[in-house]
């Protein structure tokens, strides 16, 4: 059965408005199949409200409807696969025109701010550089500060740049932008991630386990450098950082260095079995659950993270044969 919902925008429209138009969002689902899902809706959603559901035909869809001006919007694919339902969600400027949805392309290409979106990530994927990419970035703020193009050129450097320069750029954008929900989260999460940022002092954090109660204020901020591995038994990449992490606590142990491991997201039964397993020698917070995560920010692990003495963070995100190389350098070796 076929339903075709038209719409009119008007009242949740945030930015710059124009003359009121019809859109179009129409595209494929060929692909998601060739990856084993079925798609069993497609909506619209614009401020995280429902606005409209796809017309699906076959395997393609679309959906039509009426806008003043340019609004952030996302096209959600509920997908399926195994009786699971997976929603897979893509961000559009909802603006008058025709729009096609492209899964090799990621997004919403065809109108001038998807499009100038679409030149963005383009430019993104051949930066060699932070500095590139920010480049690139600059010239998209000085076009689109009052338009949903520079929320999402911004929400793509988020894992990438300090918190600080992004928060700099937010200040950069209009008024009504920074009204905008998406921005105003931005923003929260931006000035939680800063406060666990390099430079900044450590946050402490407690977990309890069989009657025990550990914080990480037990050993960093005591007078040496503290290296400490937020981990979990079941995740393949943290599982092989281990040697690198036990090659260094045994190396450089001593009064002025120590490595921990936070167990995050994981059965303390579990990460026993995983310590005995892998001969782990150095200390566990064990239990952390999402108590260290939450405190630092951290959205996958391992986050390996190297504190000063005095507790304050000297590096995050410390991988492979740069583990022993940050160690050795503050150690002065």
């Amino acid at each position: 059965m076929k339903h075709q919902f038209c719409l009119l925008l008007a009242s949740v429209a945030v930015l710059a408005s124009c003359a009121k138009g019809e859109y179009r969002i129409s595209g494929s689902l060929n692909d998601f199949k060739g990856y084993g899902y079925n798609v069993d809706s497609v909506v619209l959603h614009v401020n995280e409200g429902k606005i409209a559901a796809a017309v699906v035909e076959a395997d393609s869809f679309y959906i039509v409807g009426e806008t003043d001006g340019s609004v952030l919007a996302e096209v959600t694919f509920y997908l399926n696969k195994a009786e699971e339902q997976i929603p897979f969600r893509v961000p559009v400027v909802l603006e008058p025109g025709q729009m096609t949805f492209d899964l090799r392309e990621g997004f919403v290409v065809g109108t001038p701010l998807n499009n100038d979106f679409r030149d963005f990530r383009r430019k993104l994927m051949t930066s060699s550089s932070v500095e590139k990419a920010l480049a690139a970035l600059d010239t998209v703020m000085v076009v689109h500060k009052a338009d949903p193009v520079s929320v999402l050129s911004l929400s793509l450097l988020v894992p990438y740049v300090s918190p600080v320069q992004l928060l700099s750029y937010i200040n950069d954008l209009s008024e009504e932008m920074q009204q905008t929900s998406i921005v105003s989260d931005m923003r929260s999460q931006l000035e939680m991630k800063g406060k666990s940022s390099e430079g900044q002092s450590f946050i402490d954090f407690e977990a309890t386990y069989e009657g025990r109660v550990q914080r990480l204020s037990d050993y960093v901020g005591k007078g040496k450098f503290v290296l400490v591995d937020f981990w979990a038994s079941w995740c393949g990449p943290c599982r092989a950082e281990i040697p690198n992490l036990i090659n260094v606590y045994n190396r450089y142990k001593g009064d002025k260095f120590e490595v921990i491991g936070v167990a995050t997201w994981d059965k303390p039964n579990d990460t026993k079995r995983a310590i005995a397993e892998m001969g782990i020698p150095y200390p566990q917070i064990m239990n952390a659950q999402k108590a260290g995560s939450d405190a630092y920010n951290i959205e996958g692990i391992p986050e390996i993270i190297l504190f000063g003495p005095d507790g304050t963070i000297l590096k995050r995100g410390l991988r492979g044969e740069a583990i022993e190389a940050e160690v050795k350098a503050v150690l002065g070796l």
